[in-house]
């Protein structure tokens, strides 16, 4: 008798570990695949308190607030609720095409009149002694994309033509121009690397190095590493960069690569100066990348893809709206601006969701975390 039930004892006992050793399997196949899993949006709109369904660029501030730009005015959300800023701008002038945050928490923003305002108190206070560079910017049609203003009051300037740097003098701005060839070819990009500003232009300094001392922005681009720039020529596998369509645009800077996009396609620049494309179906507008190493990209009528960090697509959401811009925040949540479709937000884009229909769709009694 005793024999028998140390008997069934151990058969219990076998059968537990076998259940174990199931459950951990499968938590762990599932957990695998976790970054794949698809997030879930929520949506803003104006009966939430936007003032256009039509967002542009958004920007998280270092106290936490989250600004949204659109063609009517500035909104900032405090987690709660949206707060209407910058309400001393007459509407022809609240169409907000960039914003710039200095390490000491000042604001700087610049708007599609090329006008340039610092911002105090959720107000705008316009900068003087810009009045005849905002006329230059206006005739030749190159609205602001970037600005940067540095510790002695000196404001750089990125448009689609010329770029500028305004030096700052007791009796008002002396402007030099940063671009050396005119105009097409005059594209300067910024860089954002932990906090420091690498502005880099085909001026003469650039590109000594460059055929004949010039340099055509569309096939070749500046790199700075290490306080030494160089010249790389982007000749992409198949593909024509003399099409004005494949100009690379919005190059950034994650660990040791530069990033950077074409028409459709996110261009990679690596540590050894290899270049690596990831085409897309649609045509790009904008993108970032968060904390995991995935590439969140907005594109024109097609949606926001995410990319791993080799470059394959892992998903696609709002597969019809145009993106105007991406923002990861502090708290890994992503921001999604849209032109007509309104805001979009997901809290967290690394926690991952499962339908019922999945294996961790039933209840859940008891979940650890191992290795």
């Amino acid at each position: 008798m005793v024999t028998s039930a140390l008997h069934i004892l151990q058969r219990i006992s076998r059968l537990k570990s076998c259940f174990y050793a199931c459950l951990f399997l499968l938590c762990f196949s599932v957990c695998g695949t976790l970054t794949a899993q698809r997030i879930k949006f929520e949506r803003y709109t104006t009966a939430e308190g936007l003032i256009s369904d039509e967002t542009f660029n958004l920007h998280q501030d270092r106290q936490g607030y989250i600004w949204i730009f659109s063609k009517y005015g500035t909104v900032k959300y405090d987690g709660t609720t949206f707060k209407r800023v910058l309400k001393n701008m007459p509407l022809r002038e609240s169409f907000i095409y960039c914003i710039y945050e200095r390490s000491d928490g000042r604001k700087w923003i610049a708007n599609s009149n090329s006008r340039i305002y610092e911002i105090k108190n959720d107000s705008a206070f316009i900068i003087s002694g810009l009045e005849n560079a905002t006329k230059v910017l206006n005739e030749h049609m190159s609205e602001l994309s970037h600005i940067y203003v540095d510790n002695n009051e000196n404001i750089y300037a990125i448009s689609k033509g010329l770029c500028y740097k305004w030096i700052k003098h007791k009796s008002g701005y002396e402007t030099l121009n940063l671009s050396y060839a005119f105009p097409a070819d005059s594209i300067l990009y910024k860089v954002e690397d932990d906090g420091e500003y690498t502005f880099l232009s085909n001026n003469k300094k650039t590109v000594n190095s460059a055929p004949n001392g010039l340099i055509n922005m569309k096939t070749y681009i500046a790199v700075t590493r290490k306080k030494t720039t160089s010249l790389l020529r982007n000749s992409l596998p198949d593909y024509n960069l003399a099409n004005p369509y494949h100009t690379l645009r919005n190059l950034k800077k994650y660990g040791s690569d530069y990033y950077c996009m074409i028409s459709n396609g996110l261009v990679r620049i690596g540590e050894d100066n290899k270049i690596a494309v990831f085409m897309l179906p649609e045509t790009i507008l904008c993108f970032t990348r968060d904390k995991l190493g995935h590439f969140w990209i907005g594109c024109l009528n097609g949606g926001i893809y995410e990319l791993g960090s080799d470059g394959k697509i892992l998903n696609h959401y709002l597969e019809k709206a145009t993106v105007s811009d991406i923002l990861i925040d502090h708290q890994n949540g992503l921001w999604v601006s849209t032109q007509g479709a309104g805001l979009f937000h997901c809290i967290n884009t690394q926690a991952g969701g499962f339908s019922e229909s999945s294996p961790l769709g039933s209840t859940i009694t008891e979940i650890k975390e191992i290795n």
